[in-house]
């Protein structure tokens, strides 16, 4: 068994960090993300980040130490497109105003050299992060870390199961768990799809009143400023205000029902549901893969289905009408065979009568699995070994899935290897409202003490 010394912990929060001291880890540097805002930080004694700070790149860049020519090309081909996707999502949570393409470059490859060194000086023998990478600077690391053969430990909460963490080694592997056995604890197989907690709340009104809020605070920073002088002594301050202002309502206005570009819903016909999945989210901008680009998977199904076939696009009901401009209504126009619908008709519905369900990611594909109906997923997700769902590999796919007859025996077993692999613990803790007793100090213990299994586990194939 190797031991695995001078760990980087990114992610987690001033308990968790000191749980992990506690129970004898190896800790040489700490992205600390704390609980709140207001929590009194924690001091681990090792060399500690900000989460805040190193996702909106406000380090010092580093001097005399770079990345290879070679290795900056490996990177760029492996890891710029998706970190351009987080970057630009980023970007939507600080309206950050960029100037030019090149902005994008400039962080990206400071960023490569400041992890480089990050890890290099430190001697990180592993990286353990605490939720799959789905924001800029994170992604970068990730990248650097696979690059110089670190091993890297990838957590996600379930969404779907209480006090249930999947693990990884890598990205493409979710859903696989090839390199963990996990607790081997089972989980009984829903007889129906049950809603996630996470979609538990009036999303309409929240939004409204953010929107409101949001608007009406901005719309006074613009005029304060352009009957003071602060605009002339501050204009960049000034444009970033009016760039807030006019992101507002991208950001808080949810698609509306009446939207010029929905179409009717005829069940007669034969059809794929394509639900399409909030954007920017973790769930598709990071293990959406190459679709991330949703439309470019809507695009591939649309390309090969049978004449007598349509594609009905359901619109996320999350969704707001960033990353839904003119542009994205054109592109998906331009396909004779699609059909992009509200969001408020039934999804299960939509599920019990489709040919199958196409997504790139989400929960639409777990629920057509639990009720007998094929998937296919362009990304990579937890259910995706499950029977009855068929990760995307071209052409051969949809044949596949058009011939599938469900078994409910395969789905009980598939289900059963699939839960146990599983561990229990809480690496994101607005999951506690899951579970019937949420105690944080004891999930945090169960947490680390889970992640103690899966290292000893990991080090035994080093």
């Amino acid at each position: 068994m190797v031991q695995l010394n001078n760990i980087l912990l990114s992610g987690f929060a001033d308990e968790e960090c000191e749980e992990f001291i506690n129970q004898g880890f190896d800790l040489s540097v700490w992205i600390r993300a704390p609980f709140n805002k207001d929590s009194v930080p924690f001091s681990a004694g090792i060399e500690t980040y900000m989460h805040s700070d190193v996702r909106a790149f406000e380090f010092s860049p580093i001097k005399g130490v770079q990345l290879s020519g070679n290795l900056k090309k490996q990177l760029r081909e492996t890891t710029f497109d998706i970190f351009r996707r987080h970057f630009f999502r980023n970007n939507f949570l600080q309206y950050s105003n960029l100037r030019s393409w090149n902005t994008l470059d400039n962080y990206f490859y400071m960023a490569a050299n400041f992890f480089y060194d990050l890890l290099s000086r430190n001697k990180i023998e592993l990286v353990i992060f605490s939720n799959v990478p789905h924001e800029g600077a994170f992604v970068i690391l990730y990248g650097v870390a696979k690059l110089l053969d670190i091993p890297t430990l990838v957590l996600c909460q379930s969404n779907n199961f209480p006090n249930r963490i999947w693990a990884m080694t890598d990205i493409e592997d979710f859903g696989e768990f090839n390199t963990f056995s996990g607790h081997n604890l089972p989980l009984p197989l829903p007889d129906v799809p049950e809603q996630p907690f996470y979609m538990l709340f009036e999303i309409e009104k929240v939004y409204a009143k953010k929107y409101w809020k949001a608007v009406i605070l901005q719309t006074l920073k613009v005029i304060l400023m352009s009957v003071s002088t602060l605009a002339f002594f501050y204009h960049k301050r000034f444009f970033r205000n009016i760039f807030r202002l006019h992101g507002m309502k991208d950001r808080y206005r949810l698609i509306s029902h009446g939207n010029s570009h929905h179409q009717t819903v005829d069940l007669s016909l034969p059809y794929i549901y394509f639900p399409l999945g909030l954007q920017p989210e973790m769930t598709t901008d990071t293990i959406g893969l190459a679709f991330g680009d949703q439309l470019l998977a809507i695009e591939e199904i649309s390309a090969i289905i049978p004449d007598h076939m349509v594609i009905y696009v359901k619109e996320n009901p999350k969704q707001t009408y960033h990353m839904r401009s003119e542009s994205f209504h054109r592109r998906l126009s331009a396909m004779t065979n699609v059909r992009y619908i509200t969001h408020d008709f039934s999804s299960l519905q939509l599920i019990k009568d489709a040919k199958c369900v196409a997504l790139v990611t989400g929960t639409a594909g777990y629920e057509a699995a639990l009720l007998g109906v094929p998937a296919i997923t362009f990304g990579v997700t937890w259910y995706n070994s499950l029977h009855g769902v068929f990760p995307w590999k071209g052409d051969e796919t949809l044949e596949q899935v058009l011939e599938f007859v469900p078994d409910q025996t395969k789905l009980q077993s598939s289900f059963d290897k699939l839960t146990r692999k599983s561990y229990l613990g809480l690496v994101d803790h607005a999951c506690g409202t899951m579970m019937p007793v949420y105690d944080k100090d004891q999930s945090i213990k169960q947490t680390v003490s889970s992640v103690r299994d899966m290292i000893d586990e990991y080090s035994q194939i080093l």
